[in-house]
């Protein structure tokens, strides 16, 4: 991976506002579905990346 060609985005507010049901009681946050669910951590910045835990 070229870190260099990597832009600082907000994972944050595309997660939230791409899923109904996420628990925001702590960091990380949880996202709940059908059949899964996706932990992330909430970044107050942009970002260049993230982790998620499926």
């Amino acid at each position: 991976m070229d870190e260099t060609q990597l832009e600082p985005i907000y994972f944050t507010a595309i997660l939230e506002n791409s899923f109904d049901l996420i628990k925001k009681d702590d960091n990380p946050r949880e996202i709940t579905g059908t059949n899964f669910t996706v932990d992330f951590f909430v970044h107050n910045e942009p970002v260049s990346k993230t982790m998620l835990g499926l």
